[in-house]
């Protein structure tokens, strides 16, 4: 065993009388559920209270999601399952609000309003909450299959977290494609699900973050939520802004180590977004001469963890108002040259998914960064837009 996580249930230990079942109460959708998961029981949930034994602690998990529930539903259900007492709610609900804002029937706001009102519920009972973030829907969903909407859901999430200082099990960070490559051919059930539920793997993965989080092994960095502009034309005197959130049970973000990354150029420090030290905003306004033909914006970020857990990823590409982007012009300064070519070769051969592939190298955008790529980089090469 660790010492991070020998400290942690040492603590534990203290705080609970001998032979003390700690009940956990994991309320939700589908998701909950298990549904994709063709294990007896099905979910995250017995797989997190085999997790937590096997770490010594004497605890119980109830599976009390329910599929196709929206999160109105669920805050009515809640009281009834609450009464049946626990120490701790695992709460992850959103999944079908989301299908229900993408077709104009709900608002975002009415369903964080929804998850904040359950937090409500079971705080004056003296239970601990751990939220877990939506993951994310397959692209073949009939709704919301770019999940543009599954993204706001969890950006309020993250919100919501660090104005209610809890801990959250991230599964739309982990899930997503863009983090963890193959996520969907080996952490989904696949078939003929027209969302997207986990397969088995899944499931005890979702259960490890939940794990995590309860036992307080802090291995994940600071992620990125709320970003604005989300648009795709910048001009002159835009003012670029984002925050990065970590859960109460981390280790905190480590502020001036939290960067905006503007064109290559590392800039405008975080400041502290909330009092628990769980939430970073960044801040930076653009002149002429930072935006070049294109802004290519991405985000450093660690936290206080030792060893400390690192974030580096970008975030959004803009084109410039009033100014041509040519292809293969990686670093937008305007001109194809050396610096290019020299960044196209660090990903040369990499499919999308896996973690060589930047799509900024991808000029072609047909998912491989190859020869098609690199005929378009020497056609262009030596041509300047300045």
């Amino acid at each position: 065993m660790t010492r991070r996580l020998w400290i942690p249930l040492l603590i534990l230990s203290l705080a609970l009388p001998a032979g003390a079942e700690e009940r956990y109460v994991a309320f939700g959708d589908s998701i909950t559920e298990g549904v994709g998961d063709n294990s007896s029981p099905p979910g995250y949930p017995p797989k997190l209270q085999q997790i937590l034994r096997d770490a010594g602690l004497d605890a119980k998990v109830e599976n009390h999601g329910l599929a196709g529930e929206s999160s109105f539903e669920g805050l009515e259900r809640l009281d009834e399952v609450l009464a049946g007492g626990g120490d701790h709610l695992l709460l992850m609900e959103g999944t079908n609000d989301v299908t229900m804002i993408a077709e104009g029937l709900l608002s975002l706001e009415s369903v964080l309003a929804n998850l904040d009102a359950m937090v409500s519920k079971a705080k004056p009972r003296g239970m601990r909450v751990y939220m877990g973030t939506v993951i994310p829907r397959l692209p073949k969903a009939k709704r919301d299959s770019r999940n543009a909407v599954t993204e706001a859901l969890n950006w309020g999430i993250y919100d919501l977290t660090a104005d209610r200082n809890l801990p959250f099990a991230d599964g739309w960070a982990h899930f997503n494609p863009f983090f963890t490559p193959d996520v969907y051919r080996r952490l989904y059930a696949g078939g003929k699900d027209p969302i997207g539920h986990p397969n088995v793997e899944g499931y005890e993965e979702l259960a490890q973050l939940f794990a995590d989080q309860i036992l307080e092994v802090d291995t994940v960095a600071p992620v990125p939520g709320r970003f604005a502009p989300n648009v795709d034309l910048l001009s002159s005197g835009s003012t670029l802004t984002a925050s990065m959130y970590e859960s109460s049970n981390g280790a905190g973000i480590a502020f001036n180590e939290t960067t905006f990354v503007i064109n290559g150029e590392v800039m405008a420090s975080a400041s502290k977004g909330s009092s628990t030290k769980r939430r970073a905003n960044l801040k930076a306004t653009i002149n002429r001469k930072q935006l070049g033909c294109r802004v290519v914006l991405s985000v450093n970020s660690r936290d206080r963890a030792e060893p400390p857990n690192e974030y580096s990823s970008l975030l959004w590409v803009y084109s410039v108002e009033g100014r041509e982007h040519l292809a293969a012009d990686v670093d937008g300064n305007c001109t194809v040259e050396q610096f290019d070519l020299e960044q196209f070769a660090t990903g040369f051969g990499a499919e999308i998914g896996e973690p060589r592939f930047n799509l900024l190298l991808d000029f072609n955008e047909d998912g491989i960064i190859d020869g098609r790529d690199l005929a378009i980089l020497a056609s262009r090469f030596g041509e300047t837009t300045e």
